[in-house]
């Protein structure tokens, strides 16, 4: 009973979501989002039911299992996780945009688009094979194009929906040809434990090479790296509820297809070492047009393009576990910070002079003590992540406490009892953090693939940890700032948004304004 219980709710994960967009397409209107976003919490019950009994019963298989058919999702550890994670984003958005878009009468062509990508990833994260696999990715892109494409009518959206369709049917047709290279060579690979698929990745020959480049091709352009990665700063036009999907979920999706095919995507060094080169250029290139961003989603998506260059790095060198965690929280915060950017609009002047005010001995302290109590409450709860997936998640939890930490003692007042309650306030949540990602390592440590025969070491991640820092001194040199400044403005700015920017936008003596949002001055050329 418990076993069926657990079936039923992993099927009604992915069912749910296609009734909900078949209801949206039937209905029409205003009036269907929010039994959609409804059916959509519905959905998020069904996968933790089914995360529930993997907790209890252990791994099963779900949907048809008609003989042998290729229509089954597998349930463990990982994937019910992912599954979980999939479902509770999607209904967030839902929720939100249920009182978003209320108002809009196309709302229910963006509710059809979300279900179908929530049930198609949802589909990608839990495929029992690859063939399943390679058709969830397909439809995922498909139906992630239409929800960005949902109001053409605005400015710049039809150009990101067209950009954005096309990187996808590159990258997709990367993956199929892959796919039909490993059922010709060795038949449909079952997605299970990471061993069996690394022994059936063997057995390919010099068929090896190709499958792991056109894999790690498709991750790298749904994962929007190198010059695959044109289409994401061009989608920020849509609506907001379609960047928050887009950043919290199928932008991720390149990071799940790298650990769910890790026997086949990292069998060959040289695909991962072409991988980790791009993300190193990536994420350098990506931190400094972040900065020269004249508007908050702008800002947001090269953040994005950065964080999924430090996840592909993570499993480019076989960190698996750190890459589930990494694409996970950033997939729950940057969801927030999209579905709250209106708010971020109303800050202004002052609100800059006051973080200015913030003395550097509390940042310091606030941001060195957040940091020790993440190092401290990852290796003491998270001691099973051993090896290398261990040392890259205690990393990733220091690293991300302390410039969480230093970005909110900017707000700190200038008191000195304030900061000291605000720096004691920064050392609890970071025990809580670290534990978090810890004990979420923990439980998906057994489920999480063996790094394969031909990943690189972990030591190739300090690349990228000293090419982000070169970028960072080289933009400090005055010889270099004002030229290399001028060519970040430019190049962070797309053509739809210089088209349509106000004159006010570009203050060359005060920074680059937008709606009281300001950069620092003097950075702008």
């Amino acid at each position: 009973m418990l076993k069926i219980t657990g079936e039923l709710g992993l099927d009604a994960a992915v069912a749910i979501p296609l009734l909900s967009a078949l209801l949206a397409l039937m209905i029409r209107g205003r009036r269907v989002m929010r039994p959609s976003a409804a059916l959509a919490w519905l959905g998020a019950v069904g996968a933790f039911a089914a995360l529930a009994v993997v907790a209890i019963h252990g791994s099963f298989l779900a949907g048809f299992p008609i003989g042998d058919s290729p229509l089954q999702l597998r349930a463990d550890r990982l994937t019910s996780t992912l599954a979980l994670f999939i479902a509770g984003v999607g209904a967030l958005v839902k929720g939100f945009s249920s009182r978003y878009l209320a108002q809009d009468t196309e709302a229910w062509r963006f509710a059809a688009g979300a279900d179908l990508v929530v049930a198609s990833m949802t589909i990608v994260a839990t495929a029992s094979n690859i063939v399943l696999l390679a058709i969830g990715w397909a439809a995922a892109g498909i139906s992630f194009a239409a929800v960005l494409g949902y109001r053409r009518d605005l400015p710049g959206v039809s150009r990101g929906a067209k950009m954005a369709l096309l990187h996808f049917i590159a990258g997709d047709a990367a993956l199929g040809v892959a796919v039909a290279i490993v059922v010709a060579k060795v038949g449909n690979l079952r997605l299970g434990g990471g061993p069996a698929l690394a022994r059936e990745a063997g057995l390919l020959g010099w068929a090896a090479i190709p499958v792991a480049a056109l894999i790690t091709l498709a991750a790298l352009t749904r994962s929007a790296q190198g010059p695959m990665g044109r289409w994401l700063p061009a989608s920020i036009a849509a609506p907001t509820p379609v960047s928050a999907l887009l950043h919290a979920g199928v932008v991720n999706g390149g990071g799940i297809l790298l650990v769910r095919t890790a026997g086949l995507a990292q069998s060959n060094s040289w695909a991962a070492g072409a991988a980790l080169l791009i993300a190193v250029v990536t994420a350098a290139m990506a931190t400094r047009l972040m900065r020269h961003r004249a508007d908050v989603k702008g800002e947001l998506a090269y953040s994005t393009i950065a964080q999924m260059a430090f996840m592909t790095a993570e499993a480019s060198v076989g960190a698996y576990l750190a890459t589930l965690v990494h694409l996970m929280s950033h997939g729950a915060f940057k969801a927030s910070l999209f579905l709250s950017s209106g708010s971020r609009v109303r800050r202004g002047r002052n609100a800059t002079r006051r973080h200015r005010e913030s003395s550097a001995a509390a940042k310091i302290a606030a941001a060195t003590a957040a940091g020790g109590a993440a190092l401290v409450a990852t290796l003491l709860v998270g001691s099973g992540a051993t090896s290398r997936a261990g040392d890259v998640l205690a990393a990733f939890a220091v690293a991300t406490a302390a410039s969480a930490s230093w970005s909110f003692t900017r707000c700190l007042p200038g008191s000195l009892w304030a900061a000291l309650a605000g720096v004691g306030v920064l050392i609890t949540s970071s025990f809580a953090y670290g534990g978090s990602v810890a004990l979420l390592g923990q439980w998906m440590a057994p489920a999480v693939p063996l790094p394969a025969p031909g990943v690189l070491a972990p030591i190739w991640l300090l690349a990228l940890a000293g090419a982000s820092a070169v970028v960072a001194l080289a933009g400090r040199s005055r010889r270099l700032r004002s030229g290399l400044t001028a060519w970040s403005i430019d190049a962070a700015t797309s053509p739809a948004t210089r088209d349509r920017a106000p004159a006010f936008l570009f203050n060359l003596r005060g920074g680059v304004v937008e709606q009281g949002l300001e950069l620092e001055e003097g950075d702008a050329a």
